[in-house]
């Protein structure tokens, strides 16, 4: 896995289900648990991630600072389409 710090200044080249996996590897299907913690956590903070993309990128971000931005981005993605 890509350390974070690196990913960070040399851009994360790993796949974000490959960082959720890491992250939430207590859960038996961590990206549904990443998927469902994201949307609590922005349903907490009263943003929709449709409407409001970079807010809702800012909060995941502040909520869990290990996420990289392109994991981020990802579980966004997600649920906006979803």
């Amino acid at each position: 896995m890509q350390r974070p710090i690196i990913a960070k200044i040399f851009g994360d080249k790993e796949d974000p289900r490959h960082r959720l996996a890491d992250l939430f590897s207590d859960a038996p299907n961590p990206e549904k648990h990443a998927l469902a913690w994201a949307g609590d956590t922005l349903q907490a903070a009263r943003i929709d991630p449709v409407a409001s993309e970079i807010e809702a990128i800012r909060c995941l971000r502040e909520a869990q600072p290990n996420l990289t931005l392109k994991t981020v981005r990802y579980l966004v993605s997600r649920l906006r389409s979803s």
